[in-house]
């Protein structure tokens, strides 16, 4: 990586964690459950020391932007020509006026724009750790919404995908499936972007798509369930 872009990615970085720091727009928390069974995924209760409604319920809410959406997604912008003393200090006199440099005047104006979900991942990353966002976003990689919500900017929604496809690819994952009888979550399967199968399950959940689709068994489905665990045993 060149100098330049070194110091442009280093600016953006800084510019990401002094707006994360702060409301990057007004937003609007957001289930990511389909409403059709979200009342009922509210409902479930743990078994065998797994995971309730609850707990699904709060790993799929989304942060929501309320910026206008440009270009697929949302977008903060500062005008650089009269920046605030705050936004001068965060990023440096050095960066800043390299961000400068590279930021076009229009009618007398520089806006500088980024995406509302770089920042929350920056932001995110800055507080528990983890690496920055890619240098090869928008020229490979990508930032991989887990919720597949573009407008969302929850920093445990968001991952680095180092090929763009593996994004696309969660476009069309149902999430989490849940196995109920009754009200009860008998079984709790990761998508298959889950990690690996030697993790734990708690960890593949995690990593799963936050999306949550439910397997209910009726009653003899539920006989025959455990007529071949029995079988089994």
């Amino acid at each position: 990586m060149s100098l330049i872009s070194i110091r442009g990615y280093l600016t953006v970085t800084l510019l990401l964690i002094y707006w994360g720091k702060s409301e990057t727009a007004a937003s609007t928390n957001v289930s990511n459950i389909d409403p059709t069974i979200l009342g009922k995924v509210g409902r479930l209760r743990a078994a065998s020391g797994g995971r309730d409604g609850v707990f699904y319920k709060a790993l799929c809410r989304c942060l929501v932007s309320a910026l206008q959406v440009t270009e697929g997604h949302p977008r903060k912008q500062t005008d650089l020509a009269s920046p605030s003393f705050s936004l001068r200090s965060a990023v440096g006199s050095v960066n800043f006026s390299f961000l400068k440099s590279i930021t076009p005047i229009n009618k007398g104006r520089q806006q500088a724009k980024l995406n509302v979900h770089h920042i929350g991942y920056t932001a995110h990353r800055h507080t528990v750790g983890g690496p920055p966002i890619p240098s090869t976003v928008g020229r490979g990689s990508s930032i991989s919404h887990l919720c597949d919500r573009a407008g969302c900017y929850r920093g445990e929604h968001l991952e680095a995908a180092a090929v763009h496809s593996d994004n696309l690819a969660r476009q069309r994952c149902t999430g989490v499936r849940l196995v109920v009888f009754n009200d009860f979550i008998l079984a709790e399967i990761p998508c298959a972007h889950g990690g690996q199968e030697g993790d734990d399950l708690l960890s593949r959940i995690q990593k799963s798509c936050r999306k949550v689709d439910l397997l209910e068994l009726d009653d003899d489905a539920f006989k025959r369930m455990k007529d071949v665990i029995a079988a089994l045993a």
